[in-house]
């Protein structure tokens, strides 16, 4: 008959009743079912749907667990961002914790502040103290540093620094370097020029080391003289310094004394009226001392 739609055959053992198709009532009694055809083109593209829609959804989610598990690999928690020693945990068992700390920067009743004199002094060589550290035989082994390390002469390990002890050193020598003819009246051309390039050698140490932490702790501003001007005082989380310095002169090494190491090589050394050991060569040249 002209007009009618087109059916096509479903048996009645097909899974066509579970899906989600017009089924038309029956027209006879031969136990068989007839839909429109157009229905097989609308369930095909239902399942292509379907398929695309939960294949992308499982490769977004694979990217997505991706990227949290690189970002897991880089950034674990905030603690990975703080500056820590390269081995392990139980070495410095208890020695680094943080606490908030509001920083003033004193400019008066400060002993690292103000023109050179025996206080500033003492209280460099006092902080710089335990610059060189002791690291153990399984330190060494599991921070893999390498072959070269100097050595302990007893075999019980190796010697290293803290960085912070060398920043606080090089702060120390720029300070010096700001009043030569205090520190280092009479020198040579060639002894100046070494002592420049100590002094650059420091401050690049400083901006890299500024730049590796990158303290993003905010410091507002306010109005001195119709000029923005930043506060002088910021809070800031802060090491411990006290239980740190503690643990640092528990394992910190006499380097002054060459006998300590396992080869003494050539040593040119002196020691100078305020107590400093230097190269005979350059005075300028501390060895091994902050």
């Amino acid at each position: 008959m002209a007009g009618l739609p087109k059916y096509s055959k479903l048996e009645s053992t097909s899974t066509a009743e579970a899906l989600d198709v017009e089924i038309l009532p029956r027209l006879s009694d031969n136990s068989e079912f007839y839909y429109p055809a157009q229905s097989k083109k609308r369930l095909l593209l239902h399942i292509v749907s379907y398929t695309l829609l939960i294949s992308s959804n499982i490769v977004f989610f694979g990217l997505w667990v991706r990227e949290h598990y690189l970002l897991s690999q880089n950034v674990s928690d905030p603690d990975c961002i703080r500056p820590k020693l390269s081995f392990s945990a139980p070495a410095y068992d208890g020695a680094i914790s943080y606490e908030r700390r509001r920083l003033f920067r004193p400019l008066i009743d400060n002993p690292f502040t103000g023109p050179p004199r025996p206080e500033l002094d003492a209280a460099y060589a006092k902080i710089l103290e335990p610059m060189t550290t002791r690291i153990t035989n399984e330190e060494h082994a599991h921070a893999n540093l390498g072959t070269t390390t100097l050595a302990l002469g007893d075999g019980s390990g190796y010697v290293g620094e803290m960085s912070v002890f060398h920043e606080l050193h090089c702060i120390k020598r720029i300070r010096r370097h700001l009043n030569l003819d205090y520190y280092y009246p009479g020198l040579t051309g060639d002894e100046l020029e070494r002592e420049n390039v100590h002094s650059d050698h420091c401050l690049e140490y400083w901006r890299e080391a500024a730049m590796c932490r990158g303290d993003a702790t905010m410091a507002t501003m306010f109005w001195r003289d119709a000029v923005p001007t930043s506060r002088a005082w910021s809070d800031h989380e802060c090491i411990n310094w006290n239980a740190f310095d503690t643990w640092a002169r528990s394992r910190s090494l006499n380097m002054t004394d060459p006998s300590i190491l396992n080869q003494t090589g050539r040593f040119d050394w002196i020691s100078t009226p305020d107590g400093r050991t230097v190269l005979r060569s350059d005075p300028t040249v501390e060895v091994f001392h902050p």
